[in-house]
């Protein structure tokens, strides 16, 4: 039997600031800088601020308000210089201020008279303390992902580190069917298998850079539904040229068996899993066209791209009932009253014999004798236990250009895929050989393309769009 299920998400997401002092941060997979700039009497208003983006370069230009306040919003997750000028006063440097997804940055410049051409510099690190709103949240960051041992290599494992999150993924005591899992402001979830954080566009910790956890009191425009959310993002590219290889193996021939294997006489499952793949970013040369001006420009696109394969053989211990010799051959092995253990042959009694279908089709396949005792009734029926292969074959890859078209258009692509094979001896209702009858594969696309245009250093407009496609077959 072959059964299909096609799920398909097509989620456009479309907000538009019409004043910096309205705001809002919406869902997204970018941050946002806001502050007010202050002086020794009071805030400093028409400050020049220049935030640049320190894996790209890219600078923005924004001029604080009468009030001295500022919001600097759709900033790419990443690390930031912040340089706060004005008349009369030493320029205010803020260096490694790390933008979140997600999350809002609170940075309030405090300038020191003097020269403009003095700079006074800060170490701002990632903003700790949520001064903006009551959101209660924690962003595990690229260093985290890289370094924590994680069985696997699925960065989603992290979530249970989380404070008020337990080792099956609730939140606060909450459904696991209530966390909201967004990449790169696309929801990514099964609407269908929404329990244990299901999640077909299945991650690992090279194709994603950081994810930001909201616990509590999350921003009713984050939006579908969740009471918790799960927001991951794709790394980008930079200037400079970073890519690694890597290789992971685990063998069953450096673990043990278990004690009631060994007491049944079987082998220890078989397990070789090797995890290995490869990632690059940098600088994507774009032509160009039109006279005059270099051949290609080399600080307009950057990508990044990362690829995994898992093959995963290996083997899992079932356990079936089968008959007793003797119950093949119509043996019925009883308890009387008494105690005591009789037979009856019940179909001499009843002037029958063995049918020969069922004996072709059933009995043939089945072993004649049992090896695990404490299964059936072990008078009639009896345990057999073997060894059945669990293969799992995985590939993946994922993709993601960012294109300044010039500095007030930018855009930026995602595109990951999953192909998967899996055999599976869950679905095998009574077999008893080493392939089991039930395998599934699996193709997941996920596509999202945003568009960012910066008006004026006042007013800023993003589109966001995508298109996840899973299809799954079962075939039993």
């Amino acid at each position: 039997m072959i059964m299909k299920n096609t799920g398909m998400k097509i989620s456009v997401t479309i907000w538009a600031v019409v004043c910096a002092a309205l705001l809002t941060c919406a869902q997204t997979a970018t941050g946002r800088l806001v502050g007010t700039v202050q002086g020794p009497d009071g805030v400093v208003a028409g400050a020049t601020l220049v935030i640049t983006d320190n894996l790209t370069r890219k600078e923005r230009m924004i001029t604080a308000n009468g009030e001295g306040s500022f919001i600097v919003s759709n900033l790419d997750v990443g690390i930031y210089t912040v340089k706060v000028s004005a008349a009369g006063f030493n320029t205010y440097v803020a260096t490694d201020l790390k933008i979140d997804v997600g999350k809002e940055y609170t940075l309030n410049p405090k300038l020191t008279v003097g020269d403009v051409t003095a700079e006074v510099t800060v170490s701002a690190g990632a903003d700790v303390v949520n001064a903006s709103n009551a959101e209660l949240s924690n962003t595990v960051t690229p260093e985290q992902i890289q370094t924590l041992p994680i069985n696997g290599r699925n960065p989603l494992s992290l979530i249970s580190l989380q404070a008020g999150v337990t080792m099956s993924g609730s939140i606060n005591g909450q459904r696991t069917s209530s966390t909201n899992f967004t990449r790169d402001g696309l929801n990514v979830q099964d609407n269908f298998i929404r329990t244990g954080g299901f999640v077909p566009d299945l991650p690992n910790i090279d194709d994603i850079g950081e994810f930001s956890v909201v616990t509590q009191n999350s921003n009713a425009s984050i939006g579908s539904g969740g009471s918790s959310q799960v927001q991951t993002i794709t790394p980008r590219g930079g200037t400079d040229y970073h890519g690694a290889l890597y290789e992971y193996n685990q063998n069953s021939a450096f673990a043990a068996n278990t004690f009631f294997n060994n007491k049944a006489g079987i082998e220890k499952p078989f397990l070789n899993q090797n995890q290995f793949g490869g990632k690059i970013s940098g600088r994507l040369p774009i032509p160009h066209f039109g006279e005059g001006g270099p051949a290609l420009y080399r600080d307009k696109a950057f990508f990044f791209f990362d690829y995994e394969g898992l093959r995963l053989p290996q083997s899992q211990s079932t356990t079936r009932v089968i008959l007793t010799p003797a119950a093949r051959q119509g043996v019925f092995t009883y308890i009387d009253a008494k105690g005591v253990q009789r037979q009856d042959n019940i179909l001499r009694i009843q002037g029958l014999s063995l049918n020969p279908v069922i004996a072709n089709r059933i009995l043939a396949g089945m072993p004649t004798v049992g090896n695990t005792a404490g299964v059936g009734d072990d008078l009639n029926t009896t345990g057999y236990k073997f060894n059945q292969r669990a293969d799992f074959t995985r590939n993946a890859t994922a993709t993601r250009v960012d294109f300044d078209l010039n500095p007030r258009h930018t855009f930026n692509f995602v595109w990951t895929r999953r192909w998967e094979n899996i055999l599976r001896p869950d679905t095998d209702g009574g077999g008893f050989s080493a392939n089991p009858y039930g395998f599934q594969t699996a193709t997941t696309n996920l596509f999202v393309l945003a568009y960012t245009w910066t008006i004026n250093n006042r007013l800023n407009n993003e589109v966001r769009g995508g298109c996840r496609k899973s299809d799954h077959f079962f075939n039993t």
